[in-house]
């Protein structure tokens, strides 16, 4: 049985180190595997990219790692992922230049790099490939065997074809997409905070200036309602000043759109000529507004916290 247990047993099985395009090996210290650079290919700008001594600075990183758990039959499943790197950036902050340092990128490269299209990082986990313990052969999704250079050729590709214009105006739209997505949850959650307190009188635990407000998973014990030493009184249901201002506006329009679509027949009929009844009618409508509102408000704002993280960083999947 030919298990892959070390770095260098994935090196071996792989045989990336005879291949003359996958350079600057590093082997990773918490699992089997490695990472391997490849330049990009002459048509692509970033292949232009070069430091003070003429050589290319951007390159793609790709990392070959093997999972450590192992399925039934003999079977390891297979973690791979490409990305852009700079060979002067890896230890510098972003931005941080010495033109005067042979292996940094000359200024011409950077102003370059500035504008060249930029690939997408990539990560392969749907079980592209697999490693087969028994006869230590890598295999695809559809059980032809491979070798180590199919995989790392079949990933390289993969990752430049992200390059290409079709794919840049996907994503982009795809990027607008989901910013959309953001900057609308983020303000329904900010909306419905904002009424609550300005509207009810009611507060979250943590207030909307603070940053946290839009990181927390709210639930409905996370509200407080203020204290009125002012309240005002509507048919002996005591109410904030606030709070009542929001019940009459919203009864005010729910009394109109009564008035203006419901039929005017048996039950309703009989409101609308009874003074007592329609007086009830407004006292228990006015109780199920300041009930319902801030209930639906408190709903939103918990409902609104709990998708926002979804949101923060979507899995996207690539298809070319």
């Amino acid at each position: 049985m030919a298990d892959l247990r070390t770095p260098d047993d994935v090196i071996r099985a792989s045989g990336v180190s005879t291949l003359p395009d996958y350079t600057e090996l590093v082997r990773f210290t918490d699992s089997p595997g490695f990472s391997a650079r490849r330049d990009y290919p002459p048509w692509s700008e970033l292949s232009r990219v070069l430091t003070g001594r003429g050589k290319p600075d951007i390159c793609c990183l790709i990392h070959f790692g093997i999972s450590q758990s192992q399925a039934a039959g003999g079977v390891r499943k297979m973690r791979f992922g490409t990305s852009r790197f700079s060979r002067w950036g890896q230890n510098r902050f972003p931005g941080e230049y010495d033109f005067s340092d042979p292996d940094c990128p000359t200024p011409e490269s950077v102003h370059l790099l500035k504008r060249a299209p930029k690939p997408k990082d990539l990560t392969f986990d749907d079980g592209e490939f697999f490693y087969d313990t028994a006869d230590g052969q890598f295999y695809d999704e559809d059980g032809r065997p491979v070798t180590g250079k199919q995989i790392l050729d079949y990933l390289y590709d993969y990752h430049c074809r992200t390059l290409g214009r079709w794919f840049r105006i996907r994503s982009r739209v795809r990027d607008i997409y989901e910013h959309g997505v953001r900057r609308l949850l983020k303000d329904v959650q900010r909306a419905a905070g904002w009424l609550l307190e300005h509207g009810y009188d009611i507060q979250p635990t943590i207030p909307q200036k603070d940053y946290r407000f839009l990181f927390h998973t709210f639930g409905f014990a996370d509200f407080r309602r203020l204290s009125d030493d002012k309240g005002t009184h509507f048919f002996g249901f005591e109410s904030s000043k606030r709070s009542l201002f929001s019940n009459i506006l919203l009864l005010a329009i729910t009394c109109v759109a009564a008035y203006r679509y419901l039929p005017r027949w048996g039950f309703f009929r009989a409101v609308y000529h009874n003074a007592p009844l329609t007086t009830a009618a407004l006292v228990f409508a006015f109780l199920g507004l300041d009930q319902a509102v801030p209930f639906v408000l408190k709903a939103i704002v918990c409902g609104v916290s709990r998708l926002r993280p979804m949101t923060l960083f979507f899995i996207r999947k690539v298809k070319l």
